[in-house]
């Protein structure tokens, strides 16, 4: 390698900026994490809601059925 002052500054200087650099972003997967839990929670709430929805609605309509079998008239339940 060359022995030159020149080429070690500036390999001395390069390695400070890229600890630098590199000390900037300790918390970068912290906050990348806290993203993604808010990201999947709100996708998750969503999810339920909407699976609470489909359930209230099958059991309503199972209920009238099962209503409707019990009672001897013939005739469908008017659900």
């Amino acid at each position: 390698m060359f022995s030159s002052p020149c080429l070690c500054y500036a390999e001395v200087t390069g390695r400070r900026a890229w600890a630098r650099i590199r000390g900037d972003q300790r918390g970068e997967g912290v906050v990348s994490v806290a993203i993604a839990v808010l990201i999947m929670a709100f996708l998750g709430a969503i999810m339920f809601a909407g699976f609470k929805a489909t359930l209230g609605k099958a059991q309503s309509r199972t209920d009238c059925q099962v209503s409707g079998i019990s009672v001897d008239s013939g005739s469908p339940p008017s659900c």
